[in-house]
C-alpha cells in the first residue's frame, strides 16, 4: 500500500514551540528540526524580504506550504522545504529582525515602519502568532533515501526558489559537503577575494583542490565542466555503490551489519578525500604565501628604485641653478 502524504495547518506559535526540544517533549509534539544535516545554510533575508513576509503574515495571506520529512527513529520532523520562511518568522518574534515601512504594499508604512514584534498592538501580535502554515509530511523514505529526497528538494526549490549546483549538490552528498564546508577557516586565505553566499568559497576550494590533481585537461572544456566530471567519478559513484549493497543512501541510521559496513567503507573513502584536499589545498595555499612573499619584496624594490631615481631627479634640477 503506498504511503499518503500527511497535511496539517500549524500556528506560528506552536511552531515556535516545536523548534525548542525540550517544549516540544513537554507539549507532547514532534520536534521540529529546522536545520537537518541537508539543509542549506540560513542566510538573513533583506528588509524587503522580511518586510513582504510579515506583512504576509499580518493580512493572513496564503503562502506556499512547509514541506517536512518524518524522522525514522525519533519522534520529530525535519524540513526539507521552508526553513528561511520559519526561521525569518520566529527571529521576527524574538525582536531581532524589524518592519520596513517603505516596503510594505497594503499597510501603513508609517505605522510600521521600525516596529519589531514586541511594538505591535496586542491584536496584530495575535494575527502573527496565529497564522496557520499549511505543513505536508513526507514519510520516513525521503530521510533514508538521499537521492529521493534531494529530487524532491529540487522541484519544490524550482518552483519558488532555483538552487545552484552547490545546493543541490551539498543535498545529495551533504557528508563531503559539510567536510569541504570545515576547510574554509583553515584556507580563507586563498578565498579572500570570494563572498561567503550559495557555496562559493566551497566550490573554490574544491576546483583549487581538482586543478591540482588533474593530469588530463584535454578531457573538459571548462572548470565547471571539470568539476562536474570529478562529483560524478568521486561523489556519485561511490554513493551508487554504497545504495547497491544497502538499499539506501548514507543516512546515519545502522540498522544491521551490511548498513554498518557500507557506511564504514564509504567514510573511509571521504576520510581519503579529506587527507587529500589537504595535502593538495596546503601546497596551494604555500604556493600562494610564497607568490605573494616574492610580490611583496617586488613592490618594495620597484618602490626603492622609484625613490632613488626621485632623489637623483631633485639633484640634477638643483644642480641646474
Amino acid at each position: 500500500m503506498e504511503k499518503r502524504n500527511v497535511r496539517q495547518s500549524v500556528t506560528l506559535s506552536t511552531v515556535k514551540c516545536r523548534v525548542d526540544k525540550i517544549t516540544a517533549e513537554t507539549i507532547d509534539l514532534p520536534y521540529l528540526e529546522l536545520n537537518p544535516f541537508w539543509q542549506r545554510k540560513y542566510e538573513c533575508w533583506r528588509p524587503n524580504e522580511v518586510t513582504k513576509l510579515i506583512e504576509t503574515l499580518l493580512l493572513n495571506r496564503a503562502m506556499n506550504p512547509i514541506w517536512t520529512v518524518d524522522h525514522p527513529k525519533e519522534n520529530k520532523e525535519c524540513v526539507l522545504d521552508g526553513m528561511h520562511r520559519l526561521t525569518t518568522c520566529i527571529k521576527f518574534i524574538k525582536g531581532e529582525l524589524e518592519i520596513t515601512g517603505k516596503f510594505l504594499d497594503e499597510l501603513d508604512p508609517e505605522k510600521y515602519d521600525g516596529k519589531k514584534f514586541i511594538d505591535l498592538t496586542k491584536q496584530d501580535k495575535t494575527f502573527i502568532k496565529n497564522y496557520a502554515f499549511e505543513f505536508n509530511l513526507l514519510d520516513e523514505s525521503y530521510y533514508t533515501n538521499g537521492e529521493k529526497r534531494a529530487n524532491m528538494y529540487n522541484i519544490l526549490n524550482r518552483i519558488s526558489y532555483r538552487l545552484n549546483d552547490f545546493e543541490f549538490n551539498s543535498n545529495l552528498y551533504h557528508r563531503f559537503y559539510d567536510m569541504l564546508r570545515s576547510k574554509k577557516d583553515e584556507f580563507k586565505l586563498l578565498l579572500w577575494n570570494k563572498k561567503d553566499s550559495r557555496g562559493n568559497l566551497e566550490y573554490e576550494l574544491l576546483e583549487l583542490y581538482i586543478l591540482a590533481v588533474s593530469t588530463d585537461f584535454r578531457s573538459w572544456s571548462s572548470l565547471n565542466k571539470l568539476r562536474e566530471k570529478w562529483e560524478i567519478e568521486n561523489l556519485k559513484k561511490r554513493q551508487d555503490i554504497m545504495v547497491g549493497k544497502t538499499g539506501f543512501a548514507s543516512t546515519g541510521i545502522d540498522n544491521t551489519e551490511v548498513i554498518t559496513q557500507a557506511r564504514d567503507e564509504y567514510r573511509t573513502q571521504l576520510e581519503d578525500v579529506d587527507i587529500g584536499l589537504n595535502k593538495n589545498l596546503s601546497e596551494v595555499l604555500s604556493n600562494f604565501e610564497q607568490s605573494q612573499s616574492e610580490l611583496t619584496l617586488q613592490r618594495q624594490q620597484l618602490n626603492q628604485q622609484k625613490k632613488l631615481a626621485q632623489q637623483q631627479a631633485n639633484t640634477k634640477y638643483f644642480g641646474i641653478f
